[in-house]
C-alpha cells in the first residue's frame, strides 16, 4: 500500500522524511507523453503552467469527440520517465464541444492569435 498523506509512506512502504521526498519514490510513467501533435481531432491545454495540489486549474478543448478523458500527471524527472499519473477526469461540459474560430490581430512586429473563450 501506498499513501502520501498522514504518515508519509514511500512506495517500499518506509516512512520518508517529508510528502515530497514520499511522492519522489512514487510508481513513474513511461509513456505518458503525447507523440507529435497528438490526435488533430482533440487538441486542447491546461490556462496554466503549474499549480499546487488542491488548487483549480481550467483547460481548453477543442474537439469533436463524443467522449473522452482528462489524465492529470504530475511532471518531473523521475528516472527519465517524466511524469506521474495523479488522476483521471471526466469533461464538466456536454460533448462534442467545439471552440469558436481563433481571432488572428496582425500587429507591426508580430501575428497574435487568440484562441479559445
Amino acid at each position: 500500500m501506498m499513501v502520501l498523506f498522514g504518515g508519509f509512506l514511500a512506495a517500499s512502504g518506509q516512512s520518508c522524511a517529508n510528502p515530497v521526498a514520499c511522492e519522489n519514490q512514487l510508481p513513474r510513467i513511461p509513456d505518458w507523453n503525447v507523440s507529435g501533435v497528438g490526435d488533430p481531432n482533440l487538441q486542447g491545454f491546461a490556462t496554466d503552467i503549474s499549480v499546487n495540489a488542491g488548487q483549480t486549474i481550467s483547460f481548453k478543448i477543442n474537439s469533436t469527440a463524443s467522449s473522452y478523458v482528462i489524465n492529470i500527471y504530475r511532471l518531473r524527472y523521475y528516472g527519465g520517465a517524466g511524469g506521474r499519473l495523479i488522476t483521471t477526469i471526466n469533461p464538466s461540459v456536454p460533448l462534442p464541444q467545439t471552440q469558436p474560430a481563433c481571432v488572428t490581430m496582425p500587429r507591426p512586429s508580430c501575428t497574435i492569435v487568440e484562441t479559445g473563450p
